[in-house]
């Protein structure tokens, strides 16, 4: 393919930004790809607000960095729109009362005028008159682990600018979905990118992508979860009928629906699937022209393609161009999604880039969780995968039901060290001190009777180390099944069965702890420490005299 060349044409309706940036996320179920530590990095980096307008919400991790947010910018600089339904429904009452408990006023769509017209269906934050964060991402534990997902970050004040007087119109003078105003906000330069924004259902968004469909001149890309619109599915065979390439992929559970689009493209012999993840396919996006000559083109938002979300809901979509970058990341994402046999006309199979990176290995060593006077958790670094020279694990965190630590930047450990996470006010080291290294978290408060500690890494969000208890009475509270089997999914607990967890009643309250087993070899500057690793009950034993940083 040729690559992309781009001529810049300076118009008055454009405005400029500068110095600003846009990077694009995306999960990849059953692992969350670090979408979600993202976000959560966002939103601890505000300084003077957080808006956000969040259609559904049960990520306890969010909800915990949003509470973060208010104890220190104050409740009054924190404000939250989300979906009437969700908010009113008992599931989600565990979700929404910390929010409410810190003091962070909530506003629902039906709050407005009474009138519940259309779904609130926006997943966007506002971060200090400068971040935007958008795009199909639902800030759910299944959003982040089992949908497939993508986000876009802004850095950017005139994007943000839009966005605020947006969410204002909702939050502040309760204008939801047909009772708003339309503003027709002009087109933004970001990073060279040529960036238009559209808010359903006062602008015509259907309209807009039916132009970025007839103006494709090689190849049309697309991954979308709804999609019932016909007007959007004959401008797209028109073009696959003009000569222009086309491979969509749809949602297996909506792709089955009487009034799906797939079935019609797929009898006009388009290159259509269906999605064979086990969660759902969440996207709606569409890349056209990427990696040509031609504008290369992104598409995404909150936006099914349907009547409702152009009619009735409130929605953001997202036109980017000239940013072949970003187009090649959404053609990537639909490479992945689409499987066997995309992209196979004239004999070009596209390869997904892989990047083969030498993992760390972490082990969790030792946690002390029914100690009155303190609580901690020891890692062990088993292999910083740099020959010794250490790694930065800065962004790597530990959570339980929600955030626990996130290491700070240029925080270097080296294979042989340990870290001891403690609950306490102290400035944290940025290095060991004789292979130990101390940091220091607000509350280390674990639950006692069922619970996991869970350490993941910077960006991918991957699993590097888990450990699950229970009390052994037969059933999990509240909540945690699910967690446990999500660690479970990811093969780091060998079951989801709450009686295969460390029995917790073993632990006795007070100076107790539950230690992983090992092996020791060698003496001296050749010792050795191999920690056993079969992610079950069988690893790990009850100790006596905890050792904070060091094996017995």
């Amino acid at each position: 393919m040729k690559k992309s060349m781009v001529i810049l044409v300076i118009i008055l309706c454009v405005v400029f930004t500068f110095a600003a940036k846009i990077n694009s996320y995306f999960n990849n179920p059953p692992e969350s790809g670090g979408i979600d530590v993202e976000l959560i990095k966002l939103i601890d980096s505000a300084e003077y607000y957080i808006y956000a307008h969040l259609y559904q919400m049960g990520n306890m991790d969010i909800v915990n960095a949003l509470v973060r947010g208010s104890e220190r910018l104050g409740s009054s600089k924190v404000k939250l729109i989300t979906e009437d339904h969700y908010f009113q429904t008992d599931k989600y009452k565990e979700v929404f009362e910390p929010i409410k408990n810190a003091g962070i006023k909530i506003m629902t769509d039906k709050m407005g005028d009474g009138i519940d017209r259309g779904q609130c269906h926006n997943k966007f934050v506002i971060i200090d008159d400068r971040y935007v964060w958008m795009g199909s991402y639902n800030v759910t534990v299944k959003g982040t682990y089992s949908n497939n997902n993508n986000a876009l970050k802004f850095d950017s004040p005139i994007m943000a600018k839009i966005y605020k007087k947006e969410f204002e119109q909702m939050f502040d003078e309760g204008k939801f979905s047909i009772k708003k105003e339309a503003y027709d906000h002009p087109e933004i330069i970001v990073d060279d990118t040529k960036v238009k924004n559209y808010f359903s259902p006062k602008q015509d968004v259907k309209s807009v992508i039916i132009n970025e469909i007839q103006n494709a001149h090689h190849s049309i890309y697309f991954c979308i979860f709804t999609f019932t619109d016909e007007d959007i599915m004959n401008a797209i065979i028109d073009k696959r009928n003009r000569g222009v390439k086309v491979y969509g992929v749809f949602d297996a559970f909506q792709g089955n629906s009487s009034y799906s689009s797939y079935k019609p493209m797929k009898e006009a012999g388009l290159n259509v699937k269906k999605d064979t993840n086990k969660g759902f396919l969440h996207h709606k996006f569409m890349v056209i022209d990427p990696n040509t000559n031609s504008d290369p083109t992104v598409i995404t938002g909150s936006y099914n393609w349907t009547s409702a979300a152009g009619k009735v809901n409130d929605e953001s979509t997202v036109v980017l161009k000239n940013n072949n970058e970003i187009a090649m990341k959404y053609y990537y994402e639909v490479a992945k999604c689409y499987g066997d046999g995309f992209d196979s006309e004239n004999g070009s199979v596209v390869e997904i880039p892989q990047i083969d990176i030498k993992e760390p290995t972490f082990y969790i060593s030792e946690v002390v969780f029914n100690d009155p006077s303190g609580d901690w958790v020891e890692i062990y670094c088993a292999d910083d995968a740099n020959n010794g020279n250490g790694i930065d694990i800065g962004g790597y965190y530990i959570e339980d039901d929600g955030l626990v630590k996130m290491f700070g930047d240029d925080t270097i450990v080296k294979t042989g060290d340990f870290i001891v996470v403690a609950q306490g006010w102290y400035k944290d080291f940025k290095k060991a001190d004789n292979k130990k290294l101390y940091v220091f978290a607000e509350k280390t408060a674990f639950v006692s009777t069922d619970e996991q500690i869970i350490f993941k890494a910077k960006g991918s969000g991957k699993i590097l180390d888990a450990v699950c208890w229970s009390n052994h009475d037969g059933s999990f509270s509240p909540g945690e099944e699910e967690d446990v089997r999500v660690v479970y999914n990811l093969k780091e607990w060998n079951s989801p069965n709450e009686r295969e967890c460390v029995d917790s009643t073993a632990v006795p309250s007070g100076n107790f702890s539950i230690m992983r087993r090992y092996n020791k070899t060698g003496f001296g500057s050749s010792e050795k420490i191999e920690f056993i690793d079969t992610n079950s009950l069988n690893d790990w034993v009850v100790n006596d005299s905890p050792t904070p940083g060091e094996v017995k």
